[in-house]
C-alpha cells in the first residue's frame, strides 16, 4: 500500500513539473501587465531627443530586418551590443509558430564623413538550438530580468562619457514595443543593477552561442 501511494505522489510530481509554465506564457503575462487593449510603445526619452531612433531604423533596414516597432505576430527579441565600436554584435530570438529560433550577426559601423554611423554591415546566420533546449534558455534569460530592464535615463547617477559602447534592447509582440539602451554597462555592472543584469545576461547568450 505504501509503495502504491508513493508511485502515487511521485506521478504526481512529475506532471506538475511538465505542466510548468512555458517561456513564452511568462512572456505574455508580463507583457500583458505592460499593455492596455491598444498596442502600446515603450520609447525612453533619450531615444527620441536623440535620434536614436533613426539609428536604430537605419540599422534595422541595413540588415533588411522588418521593424519592429510596428509589432510582430507572436514575440521577438533583439539585442545590439556594439561591444566594440565600430564592431558589433546582433542576437535576435523569436518564437513563431510554437516555436523558438535564433539568428545573430556580426556587424560593423558605416561611418560617414561627419563621423557618425550612418549604417551598418553584416550577415545574419541561424543559430543552433542551444544545448539546453530553448525553453530552458529563454526561462534563464527570464530569471536574469531581461523584460523587466530599466532604460538608463531612468537611473539615478547613471551619468555617460563621449563614445561609449551602447547595448540595446528591444522587443515586440501583436500588443506591445519597448526598447531600452545601457551605454557603457559593463563598465558600470558594480554600481548599477541593470547594468549588472545586461551584462550577465550577455554573458550567458554567448556562452550558449560561442563562436565556432
Amino acid at each position: 500500500m505504501q509503495f502504491f501511494v508513493r508511485c502515487i505522489l511521485f506521478s504526481t510530481i512529475l506532471l506538475m513539473t511538465s505542466c510548468g509554465i512555458s517561456p513564452i506564457e511568462r512572456i505574455n503575462k508580463s507583457i500583458d501587465v505592460k499593455s492596455t487593449t491598444t498596442f502600446t510603445v515603450s520609447i525612453p526619452n533619450s531615444i527620441k531627443e536623440q535620434a536614436l531612433d533613426a539609428n536604430l531604423y537605419r540599422k534595422t533596414k541595413s540588415l533588411d530586418l522588418p521593424i519592429l516597432l510596428h509589432g510582430t505576430n507572436d514575440f521577438e527579441l533583439r539585442i545590439w551590443d556594439d561591444y566594440k565600436f565600430p564592431k558589433g554584435k546582433l542576437f535576435i530570438f523569436k518564437y513563431e509558430n510554437g516555436k523558438w529560433c535564433g539568428r545573430e550577426c556580426n556587424y560593423k559601423y558605416e561611418i560617414t564623413k561627419t563621423l557618425l554611423p550612418d549604417s551598418l554591415s553584416g550577415n545574419l546566420t541561424f543559430l543552433s538550438e542551444p544545448k539546453i533546449g530553448w525553453d530552458k534558455f529563454f526561462n534563464k534569460l527570464l530569471d536574469l530580468g531581461i523584460m523587466n530592464l530599466t532604460d538608463f535615463e531612468s537611473i539615478s547617477g547613471y551619468d555617460l562619457a563621449s563614445d561609449e559602447p551602447l547595448i540595446l534592447l528591444e522587443y515586440s509582440n501583436v500588443k506591445y514595443y519597448k526598447v531600452i539602451e545601457l551605454p557603457g554597462a559593463r563598465q558600470r555592472q558594480t554600481r548599477f543593477t541593470d547594468a549588472k543584469k545586461i551584462t550577465e545576461i550577455l554573458s550567458f547568450i554567448y556562452k550558449a552561442f560561442p563562436e565556432e
